[in-house]
């Protein structure tokens, strides 16, 4: 049993109290600032319903001891996650990669095409859709490409949605990675 304690990511599992992250910080290797907001820090829609999400736990790609919280759908018509991020977080004139990163659990998932969005600080648009391509493996799916600027500082609106009458099943998300290009 997994009991949230706070926004903060402190749970209780079982008497024990763990530490999980909800968001992290690298420099990239030209040294450019890069995030990963993991999927408890994003709004997804009914993730507080159990027979819609589950929360799980997965390792973090690069620290074997750092645990994060993965969302899985269980069965969902609207699929939505949606983040806000500050472009003041990020290094001045450079280029941005913006990914959600996923995985499929459920053969039929491969392939469905998944609407990503990403909105920048002045109202510009991009959207598009990805797709997941290999079963129960994590795949990043590119959300759009920004440059910073000092007169482009602002919110980034960052989604990705899927909303029709089929149902989807044992989506997984882990984070959305904010990544300089070198």
């Amino acid at each position: 049993m997994i009991t949230l304690v706070n926004r903060n990511s402190i749970l209780v599992r079982e008497n024990h109290t763990i530490k999980l992250w909800v968001q992290k910080y690298w420099a990239s290797n030209s040294g450019k600032d890069c995030f990963a907001l993991y999927a408890r820090r994003l709004q997804i829609t009914g993730s507080d319903d159990n027979s819609c999400w589950i929360w799980d736990q997965d390792q973090d790609q690069e620290t074997e001891d750092r645990k994060v919280e993965v969302a899985e759908s269980v069965k969902v018509r609207w699929l939505e996650a949606r983040t806000r991020f500050s472009t003041v977080n990020l290094q001045q004139s450079a280029t941005y990669n913006v990914y959600f990163v996923v995985k499929v659990k459920e053969q039929k998932m491969l392939n469905v095409p998944l609407n990503v969005k990403l909105v920048l600080p002045d109202g510009s648009k991009q959207e598009t859709q990805r797709s997941v391509s290999s079963l129960d493996k994590w795949e990043r799916l590119l959300v759009g490409t920004f440059r910073t600027a000092y007169n482009t500082i602002g919110m980034l609106d960052i989604s990705l949605q899927q909303v029709d009458d089929k149902w989807k099943e044992r989506i997984v998300i882990k984070c959305v990675e904010i990544v300089a290009q070198d």
